[in-house]
C-alpha cells in the first residue's frame, strides 16, 4: 500500500513541478518556447505522470479492504458491498 502512495505522490509532484511551470510560461508568452523536442518530452512526461496517477488511484481503491469510511467525528458511512466483497 505504501508503494502505491509513494508512486501517486511522485506522479503528483511531477505534474505539479514540471507541468505547471511549462504551461504557465507557454501561456504567458502565447507560444510554445521549448521547440518541437520540448513539446514531445512535455507531452510524454505529462501523459506518463497522468497515467501513473490514474492507475495508482485505481490500485489503491481496488485493494482497500475497507467497508466503511471512518471520519474524524466517529461517524461512519456504509459503502454498498456486493456478496463477493467488492465495493459496488
Amino acid at each position: 500500500m505504501n508503494l502505491f502512495l509513494v508512486n501517486l505522490s511522485i506522479a503528483d509532484f511531477t505534474m505539479a513541478g514540471l507541468g505547471a511551470p511549462a504551461s504557465l510560461i507557454a501561456a504567458a508568452l502565447g507560444v510554445w518556447p521549448f521547440g518541437s523536442t520540448g513539446c514531445i518530452v512535455y507531452a510524454f512526461g505529462m501523459s506518463l505522470a497522468g497515467n501513473v496517477e490514474i492507475y495508482c488511484h485505481l490500485s489503491v481503491y481496488k485493494t482497500l479492504p475497507v467497508k466503511y469510511i471512518y471520519m474524524c467525528s466517529s461517524v461512519y458511512i456504509p459503502i454498498p458491498v456486493s456478496v463477493s466483497g467488492e465495493v459496488v
